[in-house]
């Protein structure tokens, strides 16, 4: 990110992340815009995510060697790669992030409550549609 990138998400009303460490920009913005008026918004909060491993990806990232990795690293990315971060490819979890969102927007800006709740039914439905659609070669 930019330093001009930075100034604009400082003069926002929300800075939107998906929480998943997948924005390694993420962490660098929040402490940068801390004392900003503003609003954090984690879209995955409170989304069980599923094992980003399987079993035999799992035994070989035990086995691999980090080195040159600090304890701290190794903690850190052996946690990045324990959980699937792609939530937007599984429509249900793309219904629980997109009202997230909706609910941070209407908190920041509730006199557009109508709207925000319109806009997340249709995508919602249109979510539900493909997941319908998604999980019927299962």
């Amino acid at each position: 990110m930019t330093m001009q990138d930075m100034m604009e998400v400082a003069g926002s009303d929300a800075f939107i992340h998906s929480g998943t460490a997948m924005e390694g920009f993420a962490d660098a913005v929040i402490d940068a815009i801390k004392n900003e008026k503003v609003e954090i918004v984690n879209a995955t909060e409170s989304i069980d995510f599923i094992s980003g491993q399987d079993e035999s990806h799992a035994e070989e990232e035990n086995e691999e060697s980090h080195e040159g990795e600090s304890e701290e690293e190794h903690a850190e990315h052996s946690e990045e790669l324990d959980i699937a971060p792609h939530v937007w490819l599984d429509p249900n979890l793309s219904i629980m992030v997109a009202e997230n969102i909706k609910n941070a927007l209407i908190e920041i800006s509730p006199e557009n409550k109508g709207a925000f709740e319109d806009n997340f039914n249709k995508l919602k439905d249109d979510l539900s549609i493909l997941g319908r659609v998604f999980s019927y070669g299962r």
